[in-house]
C-alpha cells in the first residue's frame, strides 16, 4: 500500500514546501549514469557482461540501470521513477562515496534540504546511509530496510551557515559484506523539502518518507 511520503511533516508545513521547493542544482535522476556526479565506487557500464553475477561484482561496484537483476543474480528491484536508477554493491569501507555533486551555489545561512529515493535491492543486512556536505557528515544514518522493492525518501536539512558553495555526497556507513546492497533513485538539494503525494510511488511500490 502507498502512503503519503513526509508524513512526519505537519500539514502547514507541506503547504509551505510545496509552494516554495527549487531545486538547487543537484541531479533529480540518475539517468545520465556516470556523467554529471562523481562516485567511489567502481562503474560499471551496460550492459553488464560478468556471466557469474551479472557486472556488480565484487563489492564496490554500482551500475545505472532499469533491472537490478541484470546487474547481479541475487538483486531485485526497479526505479522510483523514470527507466533507471543507481544499483549499489555496498563496499566493506565506510564513508565511500555512492554519489557526489560539487560547486553547487548556495546562499549563505540558508537551510536547504538534501534528498534522496533509496530502496534495498538484497533483503541482507541493509545499507546504512548518510549525506555529507563539505566533507562534514549530517544527522543520523537511515536505513532503506529488508524488504526489496518499496522506496522511501531520505530527507536531511542542512544549514549553508557562511557556505555559498556546497559539495554534496550520499554515503554509506554499513560495512558488511554480505548484503549491503541498494538501490538509489533521484537526488536533489532542495530549498524545503518536496511533497511527494503517494500516487506518485509505482503501484505495487511503497513510498515512505523520513526526516532525520
Amino acid at each position: 500500500m502507498n502512503r503519503l511520503a513526509l508524513a512526519l511533516l505537519p500539514n502547514a508545513a507541506l503547504a509551505a514546501a510545496s509552494a516554495s521547493a527549487m531545486n538547487l542544482g543537484a541531479k533529480g535522476g540518475l539517468e545520465a549514469g556516470n556523467s554529471g556526479c562523481t562516485r567511489g565506487y567502481s562503474y560499471v557500464p551496460q550492459p553488464p557482461t560478468n556471466a557469474c553475477c551479472g557486472g556488480l561484482w565484487p563489492e564496490a561496484t554500482c551500475g545505472v540501470g532499469g533491472n537490478a537483476h541484470d546487474f547481479h543474480a541475487l538483486f531485485t528491484g526497479g526505479p522510483q521513477s523514470g527507466a533507471e536508477f543507481e544499483i549499489v554493491n555496498g563496499a566493506g569501507t565506510s564513508g565511500v562515496k555512492v554519489w557526489e555533486e560539487t560547486g553547487i551555489a548556495v546562499a549563505a545561512n540558508t537551510t536547504c534540504f538534501c534528498g534522496a529515493w533509496v530502496s534495498s535491492v538484497n533483503p541482507g543486512s541493509p545499507a546504512q546511509l548518510a549525506f555529507s556536505s563539505n566533507g562534514a557528515l549530517l544527522g543520523a544514518t537511515i536505513s532503506p530496510g529488508s524488504t526489496t522493492g518499496g522506496w522511501t525518501l531520505f530527507l536531511q536539512p542542512w544549514n549553508s551557515g557562511a557556505a555559498t558553495s556546497a559539495d554534496i555526497a550520499l554515503v554509506n556507513q554499513n560495512t558488511t559484506l554480505t548484503g549491503n546492497d541498494f538501490g538509489v533513485g533521484s537526488v536533489s538539494l532542495s530549498l524545503a523539502p518536496p511533497v511527494v503525494p503517494a500516487a506518485a510511488a509505482p503501484p505495487d511500490q511503497g513510498a515512505t518518507g523520513r526526516l532525520t
